[in-house]
């Protein structure tokens, strides 16, 4: 879709509106004509709610994942707000979606409303709160946050406000596609937005997380919520918001446990603790790594919830699955979890100016392996 927008060259235009068509709405050839607008069908009991699968051309339960729901999500919504395929009714079934089958009592790790493991709204799922202010509302009850979560929210309250996004005039050929002027937003305290002025972001993730081991469906996490919020946490204690504060139990001189690398930087020999988190009351964001240029973060880590290791994502700059320098993700604590320790696992590799040492227990790094850290609200 941006590279149909941004560039001038005609035929370059014609070829990406034909993947993009094809992606949307047409069908891709080489997935027996599946696309986005076929994966959406009905809830099941609740035509008034979306429900799709991870996989193309599947419609079975439990659906698709909440952390990578995350992307599909993001772009549906940056498609409806630029006036391209996906209209009001559609993100009125999305809103549906998220606010009576994926959060009720807790957050689900699928669509479908099951699952008790990990799940991160930020980069996707937060952006539904534009089409509907009560959904933003509520998002907004969930204390804590990094920038992009920040951002995701500010600019909901922007368009919920009367702000305008620029918007297509042409619209786009598929069905249910929504064409130039302005769009009011379904449901109860939604509002319009209309053509002209800025451009959209989209925004990052942070989650929860317990079980899962190496399996490759990540998840994500329970989001926070960030810039309009002035409500307390959801399910937090009372008395108001709580200032971060450092809270990982390996630090320059903690044991760490056999089978495990080190969180600490034993490549350099600087010793500095390299997974790290901050904690409030009850959120923890992890950094993984630090402004070392020397260094790359494999961009998937597990957390571990006593009997499973959960797959979570973290963001940064991405080249690949790699982040160059550092990478971080905000994981809400599922309630069973409050005030244990959390045990996470991350990989890093550190170049010493004569090749990659990766994943190192102690200076010899002879063996890779994941480096285990563990945090502790207090």
């Amino acid at each position: 879709m941006n590279l149909y927008l941004i560039t001038e060259d005609q035929s370059k235009k014609a070829q990406y509106k034909k993947v993009w068509d094809d992606i949307d709405h047409d069908g891709m050839s080489n997935w027996n004509g599946a696309s986005l607008r076929g994966q959406m069908v009905s809830f099941p009991g609740d035509p008034t709610s979306y429900f799709w699968s991870y996989y193309w051309n599947e419609y079975d339960p439990p659906g698709q994942d909440i952390s990578h729901g995350n992307a599909v999500i993001s772009y549906i919504s940056e498609s409806a707000s630029m006036g391209f395929n996906w209209t009001d009714a559609d993100m009125q079934k999305f809103v549906n979606t998220m606010d009576k089958h994926i959060w009720t009592t807790k957050h689900a790790f699928y669509v479908d409303g099951s699952g008790t493991r990990a799940v991160w709204y930020n980069d996707g799922f937060y952006t539904l709160g534009r089409f509907n202010k009560d959904l933003q509302e509520r998002f907004e009850t969930l204390s804590g946050g990094n920038s992009q979560k920040h951002g995701n929210l500010a600019l909901n309250a922007y368009i919920l406000s009367g702000g305008e996004l620029r918007r297509n005039n042409a619209g786009s050929s598929s069905s249910g596609s929504s064409s130039s002027g302005s769009t009011s937003s379904s449901g109860s305290g939604s509002s319009s937005t209309s053509s002209g002025g800025s451009t959209t972001s989209s925004g990052g993730s942070s989650s929860t997380s317990s079980g899962g081991s190496s399996s490759s469906s990540s998840s994500g996490s329970n989001s926070s919520s960030g810039s309009t919020s002035s409500g307390s946490a959801s399910g937090s204690t009372s008395g108001g918001p709580v200032t971060p504060y450092q809270c990982h139990e390996h630090t320059s001189n903690t044991t760490i446990l056999n089978g495990f690398g080190s969180p600490r930087d034993e490549v350099l020999g600087t010793n500095a603790v390299l997974l790290q988190a901050l904690c409030d009351t009850n959120e923890a964001t992890i950094t993984v790594g630090d402004d070392n240029q020397n260094r790359y973060v494999y961009e998937q880590g597990y957390l571990w919830d006593g009997s499973n290791w959960a797959p979570f994502l973290l963001n940064g700059n991405k080249t690949g699955v790699w982040l160059m320098e550092k990478g971080e993700v905000t994981l809400s604590y599922i309630p069973v979890l409050q005030n244990t320790s959390h045990y996470f696992v991350s990989f890093i590799c550190t170049w010493d100016g004569s090749g990659w040492k990766c994943g190192c227990r102690d200076s010899s790094c002879g063996t890779s392996l994941w480096q285990l850290q563990s945090f502790k609200q207090q």
